[in-house]
């Protein structure tokens, strides 16, 4: 004995339909995540690199700082010997210099976070201890 059997379905309720309408509505919700995606990293990768010119900007700052300062600390060291400036001035000039070397330093750092934060988000973290050689230059 053999059998066969045959099944066809000639109407399942619009399934098909909903199921295409589906698939659609599904490509364009991942289409636009990847534009929001694409926009966000955009954004991300502006915003912390004119962060890092902002930070060059602030060393190139410091270190014409650090220059009037060591000359200020020059100046009142070679007052305080001639007796026209107090040891107190002395100090606070000194005091001044190690502000602004500190202030430089702070900025150091910031820019490093900063190097490292771009990098990571370009996916190229790995890379840090290149950009960071060349960055101390600045």
């Amino acid at each position: 004995m053999v059998g066969v059997g045959f099944a066809w379905n000639l109407f399942d309720g619009f399934e098909r339909e909903k199921k295409v309408r589906q698939a659609k509505v599904d490509r364009q919700i991942l289409s636009l995540g990847k534009e929001k995606a694409r926009d966000d990293l955009t954004v991300g990768v502006d915003k912390l690199y004119s962060e890092l010119q902002k930070a060059q900007d602030n060393v190139r700052s410091l270190n014409t700082s650090i220059e009037l300062a060591e000359e200020l600390v020059r100046t009142r060291k070679k007052a305080f010997a001639e007796g026209m400036a107090t040891s107190t001035e002395v100090i606070d000039a000194q005091n001044l210099l190690s502000h602004v070397k500190l202030a430089r330093l702070a900025v150091y750092y910031e820019y490093d976070v900063l190097l490292m934060n771009l990098l990571t988000l370009c996916g190229i973290p790995e890379t840090f201890t290149r950009y960071s050689e060349t960055a101390v230059q600045l």
